[in-house]
């Protein structure tokens, strides 16, 4: 059961759904019966993104870390304690 994020009934319906092959997610167009509020949802499978994820972080891995090198911030480099 799909909530509505607007007005938190349960009674929602599809519209439309499509499938996107090059992605391989499933986009939902639904719509609130309670206060006629339309939303997209998006489904994703998990075993694609966890591929994705292992992908970016072996080439990340073999390029070094984007912020290898850089200096770390600490909170009392940022004034954020300052008053």
């Amino acid at each position: 059961m799909m909530y509505c994020p607007y007005c938190v009934q349960g009674k929602t319906i599809v519209i439309d759904s499509r499938w996107d092959q090059p992605y391989k997610t499933i986009r939902r167009k639904r719509h609130c019966l309670a206060c006629n509020y339309r939303w997209l949802t998006l489904e994703v499978d998990l075993d694609q993104i966890t591929s994705l994820v292992q992908t970016e972080n072996a080439k990340n891995e073999s390029k070094g870390h984007p912020t290898e090198g850089k200096p770390s911030i600490d909170s009392k480099d940022t004034g954020i304690n300052d008053y």
